[in-house]
């Protein structure tokens, strides 16, 4: 009789880890110039429960959407990440696929949310060490300037990929 071959022992994820649903964030941006100058209406009213909103039609009415957490236009970027996508280093790194989508009209803003206002360039202004004087920056000069202040600027990709590295390089060897 043929032995079978050995088959490798496979890592086990943990089941907890692996077993969460898809989760739904809603970021809001500000009215463009072109709304502003029009004097349009803002239609979506925020409650104080930060997962559902309010949408105000003039011609269908009002209706009421929920979701895992909703950011208003004022949220910095930083915040976005902790409450929405910290937890995306750890599971890949513990073997779980993930995956991050943004959906939206043209200029709302999936971009500026998942790059941010440089582009991505934040990145490698941190991994370079190029950070300008942040005392500069806390006074107030050019604190959007990614070159100056990346920490406040940079979208969600940059800061997964930086928290992947800082998460490697920090995990011992082997």
């Amino acid at each position: 009789m043929a032995k079978s071959p050995k088959s490798k022992k496979k890592k086990k994820v943990p089941s907890n880890l692996g077993e969460e649903k898809v989760k739904v964030y809603l970021r809001l941006r500000p009215m463009d110039k072109l709304e502003t100058s029009k004097r349009s209406k803002d239609c979506i009213e925020l409650h104080e429960n930060p997962k559902l909103l309010t949408v105000d039609s003039p011609l269908l009415g009002s209706f009421d959407f929920s979701f895992d957490q909703v950011f208003d236009e004022y949220t910095p970027q930083l915040e976005v990440y902790k409450q929405s996508m910290s937890s995306i280093p750890k599971r890949l790194l513990n073997g779980i696929s993930c995956a991050v989508m943004a959906y939206g009209q043209t200029g709302s803003g999936k971009t500026h949310t998942m790059l941010g206002e440089g582009m991505g360039v934040e990145l490698n202004v941190r991994a370079l060490g190029l950070e300008e004087d942040q005392e500069a920056v806390a006074g107030g000069e050019n604190v959007t300037d990614p070159r100056r202040n990346p920490e406040v600027t940079e979208g969600m990709i940059p800061r997964v990929v930086a928290d992947l590295l800082e998460r490697l390089d920090d995990a011992p060897d082997g």
